[in-house]
């Protein structure tokens, strides 16, 4: 399981970077960087960068129109097993966002579930977010 996960999370991160190396070569500035990756927008422009996009789904309880998908694989999601006291988890939000739930899977599996969590998703996460990812484009 860790191991896919950690697959899916690399593709993702290097689709990201192209997305953002093609907005800069093309000499977008940065607020529009952030407005490109709105779900609106990205779901027209880069169809193949989200399994949900053409459906009428969303990942996150945020409306399309606020949802920033640069935020897609929280950098504060830590990818570990631990225990509650009762029960074998997986998953853990570094920063204990208090919207955090553990979703139970028909296999009997506790997994961290952050769809109600909007922070890595917010304006200024995401500014920040991409200035870091910006520095490491130098």
């Amino acid at each position: 399981m860790f191991e896919n996960y950690r697959k899916y999370k690399k593709m993702f991160v290097d689709k990201r970077l192209k997305i953002v190396k093609k907005l800069v070569d093309m000499g977008m500035p940065e607020q529009e960087i952030v407005d490109y990756f709105l779900y609106p927008a990205m779901s027209k422009k880069e169809s193949g960068f989200c399994i949900l996009y053409g459906s009428d789904e969303v990942c996150h309880s945020l409306p399309k129109e606020k949802l920033n998908c640069f935020g897609c694989y929280c950098p504060y999601y830590e990818l570990v097993v631990w225990n509650d006291g009762e029960t074998d988890i997986t998953g853990r939000c570094a920063m204990g966002s208090e919207y955090m739930s553990i979703f139970s899977t028909a296999t009997g599996d506790h997994i961290l579930d952050c769809s109600n969590c909007w922070f890595p998703h917010s304006e200024a996460e995401v500014k920040k977010s991409l200035k870091t990812v910006l520095r490491s484009m130098v």
